[in-house]
């Protein structure tokens, strides 16, 4: 089966087998529920942030994001657009956090990507 997608940016439609799609969501639900898993476990206080609405934001939601974006954007089936509820702004105030993020997406996105 193949179905067509848009590129942003582009009026022409192209092909794309629909494996690839869904081979691809499949791995960012695992790498996102296998980085939920490994944050629960232990989470810390220095794993939480607030946003500008005083709601809270755990590492894992930040890292979670980031690695569905770069699996979905930078896969096979390439720019997937996405709408996304983070920003990087507590990420890039908080170098602790920063690093922490960066360590669960490469633990486990790496063998995705």
């Amino acid at each position: 089966a193949s179905v067509v997608t848009r590129s942003a940016g582009s009026s022409a439609a192209m092909d794309v087998d629909a494996t690839v799609h869904v081979e691809q969501a499949l791995a960012a639900v695992r790498v996102g529920c296998a980085i939920g898993h490994d944050v629960q476990q232990r989470l810390t206080a220095g794993e939480t942030a607030a946003k500008a609405d005083a709601s809270p934001v755990t590492a894992a939601d930040l890292a979670i994001q980031a690695a569905v974006t770069l699996i979905l954007r930078c896969g096979e089936a390439g720019g997937i657009p996405l709408v996304a509820e983070e920003d990087d702004s507590q990420v890039a105030a908080d170098p602790a956090l920063a690093a922490r993020v960066t360590a669960l997406v490469n633990t486990h996105a790496g063998p995705s990507l």
